[in-house]
């Protein structure tokens, strides 16, 4: 009975031991000892002799004598290829279980793969192969024909790279764990095609660096995505080729670009669709490229051509990290019907090219979130869902060229600084600030429809004759305040006192425009008005009457400091008061002694001489400086004696003002006629000289009145009379360089009321003796002798210089 039961075991056994050796296949080894053929059983190595089949397993190894040569297609189940040469003779070589490419070459046909696992280690595989399985092994090798991978199992998909593809590459990713590549190593890519239909990432590029010389075609239908450079890697896209989304779309997850690098002025589009998002991460394009998907995020990637990004999708909000660079023209559109967008969340951008932002979708679109971000071009928004305050970031305007404020919405900034080497900004649409504007270096220009309001506690700091607002500004709020208003770079602030209400609003604006409009109608206390430059005060919104101080500094110097302010009321200049005054002649401010009641142009007037305790003798004038100083308190000056105006620190032209007569004791003809003297030249071309019309045209347009080139100017209504005035420019003493020019009296037309120059000899002048463009029937000029103007110039001769018509010698 026992030996039965030992029997029957071991039968069994037998038959166990038989059905795994049909499961599992013999394992045959090439030893390619007498020939090249499969069919030839004294090449194989086998326990049981014969030639594998197809539920076999073979392995080849390096240094047989012959390499095997494939006779027909062939099927294994495990397969490895440790070395030699693999023949398939154009045939296929088809493996059904785990398959092994460690080395060794396999030359001419096709694999077609399945199973578990397929491991590529360093074979050279010269092979068009097709491959389905559960998971791949990318840990090198070399493929010189197309390579189609798709992978189903339940088991990562790993690699550490130095794969080297020389043909076209395709993932169809359907497992359920990940798919890596270049872990350790970078790879080298042709064309490569991904489909990801799997609930888990593909990783390309992970570590190192990694190299497409092909177009890079990407794919993803289920919850998984796609993610270069996941752990460090480098992955550069060559000039000349593209990235783009495939026929099967990118519907969902994240297609991440992390240190991927496009490289040539080749433009890319990408368009994701459901709820696909892109995320760039210190990604570089360095052509135009133009994204639509329904997510965006950005980080430190730089945008080398023209950028336009769209995001159109129906859920979330997008937080761009920040630290991006776009250096072409970039535009940025909110399509979509929920969510917001936001820039800068953390870290600043700069914006280098023309920047436009807009909100189609009627979403939130934030920009310059956090820390200074830097727009070198122009800025155009056209959405009122697009600010820029909403943290604690700040634009910079900067760059050397010109920018411009387009669109069709205020600009809503936080905190806004301007820093340019050159040029200004343009403000061609309303902005506001909440917090602070810093002004650095360089110009705002802005006018009644388009100008900068800063909102209730909003300041200013850093204004100056190199950074100011040149146009209108507007302040809201109950507390005092500095306008930072300029002009022909010259800072001119206005300050008010604290209104009375945080719904107060003044809009102030300083004009430089060398007339002096309505100075002949002023209070009694009042002597010449310094209108030419002037301040535009308007309350807008309220009713509290502020203190009004204005300034001077080396660009408008004063005679003196006997001065007051002076607000027009409609009809009349009055007189405020000087409250308190700082500084000197050379630069200060003055405060109002009383709050304005009229609120339109403010400016800084000189005492008449009547109300002052002390003054010169304005009938008795022998010094430049007392005929300076009369000319700004007193409506009628005698020169006693001869003056030299040179050394005596005089500014240029000496202004005779409505009303005003300056005059000599004598005709000229006459012994005893005062002569006026001076060697004063200036530069026709210097950026000084005004042009109302057009400030960034030359000196030489006609729109601009040379008054610097003069000794005296005149407003209407003023008489210069009895006294003889000499130029630079007499008896070969030329002082004047080719463009430096100087003239005698250069009268204004601005009014309607006639100038009179009487009895005088004007001589010695290169640019004109008398200069009066327009309206010359205003010009009265009697018994005056003009000579000696010679008309120097840069060009030769110069124009519009000599005796008028009416102006004749006296005869001797």
């Amino acid at each position: 009975m026992k030996k039965q039961l030992i029997y029957i075991l071991g039968f069994l056994l037998f038959m166990q031991l038989a059905l795994l050796n049909t499961i599992n296949g013999a394992s045959f080894i090439w030893t390619g000892n007498y020939s090249s053929s499969w069919t030839s059983s004294t090449n194989w190595s086998s326990g049981g002799g014969g030639t594998p089949s197809s539920g076999d397993n073979i392995t080849i190894n390096s240094n047989a004598p012959n390499n095997l040569v494939l006779d027909q297609n062939r099927t294994v189940t495990n397969f490895t290829i440790n070395g030699d040469t693999l023949d398939l003779g154009t045939y296929t070589l088809t493996t059904t279980g785990v398959t092994y490419f460690n080395g060794g070459l396999l030359n001419n046909g096709n694999l077609n793969i399945s199973g578990s696992l397929c491991h590529f280690g360093g074979a050279t595989i010269n092979a068009r192969t097709e491959a389905n399985c559960g998971y791949y092994h990318m840990n090198g090798g070399s493929f010189l024909r197309p390579v189609i991978l798709v992978s189903t199992g339940s088991a990562n998909t790993s690699g550490t790279g130095n794969c080297i593809f020389s043909d076209s590459l395709s993932i169809t990713h359907g497992g359920s764990y990940y798919f890596t590549t270049g872990s350790t190593y970078g790879d080298n890519f042709q064309n490569v095609t991904i489909t990801n239909n799997s609930t888990r990432e593909i990783y390309l590029g992970t570590a190192d660096t990694t190299f497409i010389s092909g177009n890079l075609i990407l794919n993803n239908t289920s919850t998984g995505g796609f993610v270069t450079g996941n752990t460090g890697g480098v992955t550069y896209l060559a000039s000349g080729k593209t990235i783009s989304i495939g026929s099967s779309g990118f519907t969902n997850n994240y297609l991440t670009l992390k240190n991927f690098y496009q490289q040539g002025a080749t433009s890319q589009t990408l368009t994701l669709t459901g709820t696909a998002i892109l995320n760039l991460i210190n990604a570089n394009f360095d052509g135009n490229f133009t994204v639509t998907s329904p997510g965006i995020l950005l980080k430190n990637s730089t945008f080398n051509g023209a950028t336009s990004i769209t995001r159109n999708g129906s859920s979330g909000n997008y937080h761009c990290d920040g630290g991006n660079n776009f250096i072409g023209a970039f535009s940025l559109d909110n399509a979509g019907s929920v969510g917001r967008v936001r820039f800068a969340n953390t870290i600043p951008d700069n914006f280098y090219g023309d920047a436009t932002f807009n909100s189609t979708g009627g979403q939130d679109v934030q920009i310059a979130y956090s820390g200074n971000n830097v727009v070198s071009g122009n800025l155009t928004l056209n959405s009122n869902k697009v600010v820029f305050n909403t943290g604690s970031g700040k634009v910079t305007f900067s760059g050397g060229n010109s920018q411009i404020l387009n669109g069709s919405n205020t600009f809503q900034f936080k905190k806004v600084a301007i820093n340019k080497n050159s040029g200004f900004v343009t403000v061609n649409t309303p902005g506001s600030v909440d917090d602070t504007l810093f002004l650095i270096k360089g110009t705002f220009l802005t006018k009644a429809t388009n100008l900068i309001n800063l909102k209730s506690g909003a300041k200013v700091t850093g204004a100056s004759d190199s950074s100011f607002i040149d146009g209108p500004v507007k302040k809201t709020g109950n507390t005092a305040f500095v306008f930072p208003t300029g002009a022909n770079n010259s800072y001119r602030p206005i300050e008010i006192s604290a209104p009375s209400t945080t719904t107060s609003e003044f809009i102030a604006e300083f004009k430089d425009d060398s007339l002096s409009v309505n100075s002949n109608t002023k209070d009694t206390t009042l002597a010449r008005l310094l209108r030419k430059q002037y301040w535009n005060l308007n309350r807008t919104s309220g009713t509290s009457q502020v203190y009004v101080t204005v300034g001077w500094n080396s660009h408008s110097s004063l005679v003196d400091t006997l001065i007051t302010v002076a607000s027009w009321n409609g009809s009349q200049w009055k007189d405020l008061g000087n409250g308190i005054i700082t500084g000197n002649h050379i630069s200060g401010s003055i405060k109002s002694l009383s709050t304005a009641s009229y609120y339109n142009q403010f400016i800084i007037g000189y005492r008449s001489n009547h109300t002052l305790p002390v003054f010169t003798n304005c009938n008795q004038v022998t010094t430049a400086t007392s005929l300076q100083s009369c000319l700004q308190h007193s409506s009628q000056i005698t020169i006693t004696g001869n003056i030299d105006l040179d050394g005596n620190g005089i500014d240029f032209p000496l202004e005779v003002d409505f009303g005003v007569t300056l005059q000599g004791t004598s005709e000229w003809w006459k012994t005893g006629c005062p002569l006026i003297t001076s060697t004063h030249t200036f530069s026709y071309f210097d950026a000084t000289c005004f042009c109302p019309n057009d400030p960034d045209a030359a000196c030489l347009s006609l729109d601009c009145e040379p008054e610097a080139l003069y000794l005296f100017s005149m407003q209407p209504g003023a008489t210069i009379q009895n006294l003889r005035i000499r130029g630079a420019s007499l008896d070969h003493k030329d002082f004047n360089d080719p463009e430096y020019l100087c003239g005698g009296i250069y009268v204004f037309d601005n009014g309607a009321t006639a100038v009179n120059i009487l009895n005088c000899e004007i001589f010695g002048f290169s640019q004109a003796g008398i200069w009066k463009k327009y309206d010359t029937d205003l010009l009265n000029i009697s018994n005056c002798y003009i000579h000696k103007v010679k008309g120097r110039s840069s060009y030769g001769i110069g124009y519009e210089y000599g005796r008028w018509e009416n102006c004749q010698p006296h005869p001797l």
